[in-house]
């Protein structure tokens, strides 16, 4: 920076003695002239006021006034102006580390997932955005973000770097057959004890009822009926299904003994929890999944919290292999 300032200074000095030392003036005629008025300094035009246009989207408005002098007026309190200069630097000094943090991350993550052919376009961004706020019952999307102070094109961005994230995901770490060999899909029915019985009755009344059910299944009964029909947890409606798992799920021991114990389509005899009796089934075991039933597992919460691991993983081993340098870091965090 110091070499920068003293080229300046050389470069003033040369300039000035150009004018000054340049090559001899031939002598001019001495000639009166009448006296010159000095011109009235111009007026400096005043500030703009800055102001939406009549039809104008919020987006549309905020890079206009971008492209404004930083003196434009953005707002008043009490009649004294705010400028977009002020905000500009309050902004400046409070978010931008981490907005660049920010960036630098979003742009390594990018280079990664491009290397592997993997886009997302202008459509899937907007159907992504569509379907979030529709879930949430939120109709006029501009007059939301606009109370949130979220620009459109910033929520494009990050959609559609998470969009892009998804589909790398999808490819890197999609579940294979190795990797579900352990899993095992499963229903169950129910029957639970009844706080309202006495205690000395609850078990003979729940094994009577399980019981019976299990006798409608040895008959022939199809079990995903039965569990509509009969069981007692809010797996009823979906036939019991309990979807896929493996060892690492957070089911009573009990339970998990019970079910990892069984063959392919094969019920089990009552089993007594703290719950109450269950009649369990398995519906499919990993080693025997299909295509289908591997893009089910991708989606299980068994396999997604495994999934969540290893994407930690790989973007821990990018920040750490790519060579960032953000140079509006505080000296604490770069050492």
């Amino acid at each position: 920076m110091k070499r920068l300032i003293i080229s300046f200074v050389i470069l003033a000095l040369a300039l000035s003695a150009c004018s000054v030392f340049g090559a001899p003036a031939k002598a001019a005629k001495t000639k009166t002239k009448a006296p010159v008025t000095a011109a009235a300094p111009a007026k400096a035009a005043a500030p703009a006021v800055v102001a939406p246009q009549k039809g104008e989207s919020h987006d549309a408005f905020m890079e206009r006034v971008l492209a404004m002098p930083d003196n434009t007026i953005i707002a008043r309190v009490d009649g004294v102006p705010i400028t977009k200069g002020q905000l500009i630097k309050q902004l400046w000094m409070g978010q931008a580390t981490t907005e660049l943090e920010s960036l630098c991350e979003k742009n390594a993550l990018y280079g990664e997932i491009k290397k592997a052919g993997i886009t997302v376009s202008d459509a899937e961004v907007e159907e992504e955005i569509n379907k979030a706020f529709a879930a949430n019952q939120i109709t006029d999307v501009d007059a939301y973000l606009a109370s949130k102070g979220i620009s459109k094109s910033r929520l494009m961005s990050d959609m559609r770097m998470n969009l892009l994230v998804k589909k790398y995901a999808d490819v890197k770490f999609a579940a294979t057959k190795d990797d579900v060999k352990d899993y095992i899909k499963a229903s169950h029915i129910l029957i639970k004890f009844d706080p309202a019985d006495p205690e000395e009755e609850q078990d003979a009344k729940c094994l009577a009822k399980i019981q019976e059910v299990n006798a409608k299944l040895k008959a022939g009964e199809d079990f995903a009926e039965l569990a509509k029909e009969y069981s007692e947890d809010n797996t009823a409606s979906k036939g019991g299904s309990l979807g896929w798992f493996d060892q690492s799920v957070n089911y009573v021991p009990e339970f998990k003994t019970a079910v990892f114990a069984l063959e392919e389509g094969q019920v089990s005899e009552p089993v007594k929890t703290d719950f109450g009796y269950h009649l369990i089934k398995v519906d499919k075991l990993g080693k025997n999944a299909d295509k289908a039933d591997l893009e089910e597992i991708n989606t299980s919460s068994s396999f997604s919290s495994k999934r969540s691991q290893e994407m930690n993983k790989w973007y821990n081993d990018i920040m750490d292999k790519k060579q960032i340098e953000n140079y509006l870091a505080a000296p604490s965090a770069k050492e």
